[in-house]
């Protein structure tokens, strides 16, 4: 894929997080349940996993493989000849046993690997080093290891907020193969920098730096392959693992088939094919539906290129980046600078009630605290019966219509459990109603327009001063309807496109109007049920969406 930048100026603030692979770390695994839309998160390449017995007999090799074994690269390294065997141990496993996954892979590069080689080449990396990636992660941007690792570079979270790689509860930029491409490039040089070496680098790179320079300083090592053979000498704690131990191997193993991979029989990729893409330096709370419609993409479409996202929104905090088509500037230009830019559909209202804590607010809709008083602009722990605060709902469910096409339905409340019985509390209430802040407004000017003091806001609003506001923020105006909302009550479905959902196995009414965030009452009138109606795996449920 080529990959061009386009950058739309707004003012940014730079949150970063996230981290690389094996080394032991605290932080768990990011949550992939809680990702709104997640097709094509998947478990690592099974190949990649698991332990190979070692070859009880001597290969015959053709000739083509023979020169493809003896082939050099620009990655530089010393051999001795128990490393010559590592390695065309690991190369016959992959290329006469698994042909079919390297032909797999090298179909999967073919969005990503002209620009990894740009981006090492600009770097002064060797471009072979590149294929790093391909043992790492199979090409797959959206892998995850058990440990957590994750992306085509299976950065840990720690490792890689290091390196600019954001991962929280809105996007995973392990996710992003440009932005991880670049972090692995910044890892790698690094790397060398330490050791001298690039089998120590790459070594590190799959056991953590700390694993590998105790060995190094425990046994005067210069190579991985002089540590292999002197791995008995080691401490316990320092012994590399089996993985560890072929990983070296391995990568220059796959990179000798991947340069020789015309000559060893693959299919070759016409990477000249890749869809050229323009990097979009987003705005925070962009609404990500919004803007792939504008783009003419269906969801699937733009879910591919950006599977960083983790919500139907970006962040509300800092720009971030989407890829799209060269050549819609102007048309994401236009819709950037439009009302309908802001996400204003991921959002509800809920009423603070006696006993509450944010700690019990977030076990109740299983989002992260430092989420909600983001989303509230709060850092203080006080809350106070009666007050409203926002709740950054996913917003929107993907599901198919009748046509098989992706569609998307809007969260326009949210409904809370307490005591046994069901609580709504929607973006317009009783006492007050939801806003969405948008660019220039000031709280001023939102006192004028609903007709409400400024102190009256700042109080609802748990706001410490003007200076609070953002854009992309909800608050409450209260005892008032704003002018700007639409109404969240739609009784005509003229204008809706019609859902059949097949009901599971534990599906209720309420959980199904939960996951297509209409009512109850909607589903019973459009299906002509009572409200004792009992659903069983099977029936049919027509459900209407924007």
């Amino acid at each position: 894929m080529r990959l061009i930048s386009f950058c739309i100026v707004i003012c940014c603030v730079c949150l970063v997080s996230a981290c690389v692979k094996t080394q032991p770390e605290p932080e768990p695994e990011p949550d992939v349940a809680q990702d709104f839309f997640d097709p094509g998160l998947l478990q690592l390449d099974p190949i990649l996993t698991e332990h190979w017995p070692g070859l009880t007999t001597d290969p015959t090799l053709s000739q083509e493989e023979t020169q493809a074994l003896r082939a050099p690269l620009n990655v530089e390294y010393e051999l001795d000849e128990v490393a010559r065997e590592l390695i065309q141990e690991q190369f016959v496993f992959f290329h006469q046993r698994a042909p079919s996954t390297i032909q797999k892979w090298l179909d999967a590069s073919l969005p990503y690997l002209p620009y990894m080689k740009q981006i090492f080449a600009e770097r002064g990396l060797p471009e072979d080093l590149v294929y790093l990636s391909f043992i790492e992660s199979g090409m797959n941007p959206r892998a995850y290891s058990r440990a957590g690792a994750c992306g085509l570079w299976q950065f840990m979270p720690r490792t890689g907020m290091k390196y600019g790689l954001r991962c929280d509860w809105w996007i995973d930029e392990r996710r992003d193969p440009y932005k991880a491409t670049e972090a692995a490039a910044s890892y790698l040089s690094e790397l060398y920098e330490m050791f001298g070496d690039w089998t120590l680098a790459i070594a590190s790179y799959n056991a953590g730096e700390a694993k590998i320079l105790r060995g190094v300083q425990e046994t005067n090592s210069t190579t991985i392959f002089q540590l292999i053979a002197r791995n008995n000498e080691l401490s316990r704690s320092a012994r590399l693992k089996q993985e560890t131990i072929t990983f070296v191997p391995r990568f220059i193993a796959v990179a000798k088939i991947l340069t020789n991979h015309e000559e060893l029989g693959y299919i070759p990729v016409d990477y000249s094919t890749a869809q050229e893409l323009a990097a979009i330096d987003l705005p925070p709370s962009t609404n990500l539906i919004g803007l792939a419609t504008a783009c003419s993409q269906d969801w699937d479409a733009f879910n591919a290129n950006n599977g960083a996202f983790r919500r139907i929104a970006s962040p509300p905090e800092g720009n971030s980046t989407v890829y799209l088509p060269a050549g819609l500037e102007e048309t994401i230009t236009a819709f950037l600078e439009s009302d309908e830019a802001m996400s204003d559909m991921a959002y509800g209202m809920y009423t603070i009630r006696s006993g509450d804590s944010w700690y019990a607010i977030s076990r109740r809709y299983n989002i992260p605290v430092e989420v909600l008083k983001a989303a509230n602009g709060r850092t203080s722990n006080l809350l106070h019966p009666g007050e409203m605060i926002t709740i950054p709902i996913p917003g929107r469910e993907v599901a198919e219509d009748e046509s098989g096409q992706s569609q998307v339905s809007a969260s326009q409340s949210i409904e809370a459990e307490s005591s046994g019985s069901e609580e709504t509390s929607t973006a317009s209430s009783a006492s007050g109603s939801s806003y969405l802040v948008r660019r220039g407004d000031t709280l001023g000017h939102l006192s004028e327009r609903f007709g409400v003091s400024t102190a009256q806001l700042l109080a609802t609003n748990g706001l410490s001063s003007p200076e609070s506001l953002r854009a992309g923020q909800r608050i409450v105006i209260p005892n008032r309807e704003p002018e700007a909302e639409v109404s969240l009550e739609t009784h005509n479905t003229s204008s809706l496109r019609k859902l059949e959902y097949l009901v599971r196995s534990g599906d209720t009414l309420w959980t199904i109007a939960q996951r297509f965030s209409v009512s109850t009452d909607d589903l019973l009138e459009w299906n002509n049920l009572t409200a004792r109606a009992v659903l069983h795996p099977g029936d049919t449920i027509t459900v209407y969406l924007n």
